[in-house]
């Protein structure tokens, strides 16, 4: 499994759970700031509910294209936990991870477009204790690995 056990939790509780939970607070400072004991200043009243809309946006964008990901007898197989795709080698344009974000997000890119998956996924490396955060992990050289094993692959018919 080149994902995260957590994925199903991220993708699925997390993300929608905290939208919802923090929507609360954020709409009822923007709707009714006298609530609040202490009132906020003015200023408040707008800006917290914007930053709720721009990470709201942020998760959904993140979560929609998150992926649980397994590499298997030799084939990758990707899921959103609900269908199943199977990845070619050669279907594999490019293989990068976010070093910078906490969860350390890899992004595959693929050649084509694949019904229902799209262009592209995102995955979260399974967690382990990384004290070198500049350097990728291990899932990126293996991925990487598995796109280039379209060169020994015998052409011919499928």
């Amino acid at each position: 499994m080149l994902s995260s056990p957590w994925t199903f939790f991220v993708k699925y509780i997390f993300g929608p759970l905290w939208i919802v939970l923090v929507a609360i607070p954020a709409m009822m400072l923007a709707a009714n700031p006298s609530v609040f004991v202490p009132p906020p200043p003015p200023a408040l009243r707008w800006l917290f509910p914007a930053i709720w809309i721009i990470a709201a946006t942020a998760i959904v964008r993140f979560n929609i294209s998150l992926k649980r990901v397994e590499l298997r007898d030799g084939r990758l197989y990707v899921s959103n936990f609900f269908r199943e795709w199977e990845i070619l080698p050669r279907d594999i344009e490019s293989v990068r991870q976010s070093r910078w974000v906490n969860a350390r997000p890899i992004r595959v890119r693929l050649r084509h477009h694949i019904d229902g998956l799209g262009a592209g996924f995102t995955f979260i490396p399974s967690t382990r204790l990384i004290l070198r955060f500049w350097r990728e992990d291990p899932q990126v050289d293996e991925l990487r690995r598995f796109a280039e094993t379209v060169h020994t692959l015998p052409v011919g018919p499928m």
